[in-house]
């Protein structure tokens, strides 16, 4: 393939073991590059279980998990033509990233997304090594649930060259909230089209506890109100005259 997939996480050591069990599946199985952002038990030993993953470890500034550097980080080391940056909570049909790689080399202003399904409560029957089997119970149970399919950033597909003249994500969020929204804006202003594949493939989110100071309230008003300010700027390119995506 010529799409790398870029997973960010931090101390998910579940979730990203589902996440890599099912892009392993994949047909056809794209490179990942996994950014483990600090976890106290380090995720290098996923690099052994699969063969198309590789781990990135970042130990310098990472107390607090910082989404947009984690990506921007991932983005720089990756080589292909094409990227999909999604997260650790994740797992996939199994023509998801075929889909993506599709969709952007038929239209290379393309900015691909996908909504996901929202998995409220993960089953006991349900582990990594059999994900692939299991995946359409879980996507049934997810659509069941209450809540709907959303997410800003649980998919971005596009060029890498495009990424890089955007300077990645702002990483100026810092914890929870809008910097997807962000990219997302800047792409558009940018011209490109977003094409969502919601219709062709499926993604699941798998639940996880939302605690801890990344997610507080505090962040989430600033980071809100920054990328209002953004989005009324005009803003395409992001970290001016600021170096990102740094170890």
């Amino acid at each position: 393939m010529k799409t790398t997939v870029i997973v960010t996480c931090k101390d998910r050591k579940k979730n990203v073991e589902f996440c890599m069990a099912s892009i392993a599946k994949a047909e056809p199985r794209p490179e990942v590059i996994l950014v483990d952002f600090g976890s106290v038990e380090s995720l290098v030993y996923l690099e052994d279980r699969y063969e198309n993953v590789r781990v990135i470890r970042v130990d310098h500034a990472t107390d607090m998990f910082h989404k947009s550097r984690a990506i921007n980080i991932g983005v720089k080391a990756a080589t292909t033509e094409y990227i999909c940056i999604t997260d650790a909570d994740q797992i996939f049909a199994k023509n998801f990233f075929g889909s993506v790689e599709s969709s952007i080399s038929k239209n290379h202003k393309g900015f691909v997304v996908c909504y996901t399904e929202i998995l409220t409560k993960l089953p006991e029957y349900a582990t990594w090594d059999n994900v692939d089997v299991i995946y359409d119970k879980l996507l049934e149970l997810a659509k069941k649930g209450t809540v709907k399919a959303y997410g800003d950033g649980c998919c971005n597909g596009l060029r890498r060259a495009a990424f890089m003249k955007m300077h990645g994500y702002d990483e100026g969020y810092i914890g929870y909230r809008s910097e997807d929204s962000d990219f997302w804006l800047r792409a558009e202003t940018r011209g490109m089209s977003v094409i969502n594949i919601y219709d062709q493939t499926s993604m699941v989110h798998l639940p996880h506890p939302k605690n801890g100071a990344y997610y507080a309230h505090h962040f989430q008003n600033v980071n809100y109100n920054r990328y209002v300010r953004s989005k009324k700027n005009g803003n395409v390119v992001a970290n001016i005259g600021k170096k990102w995506g740094e170890l």
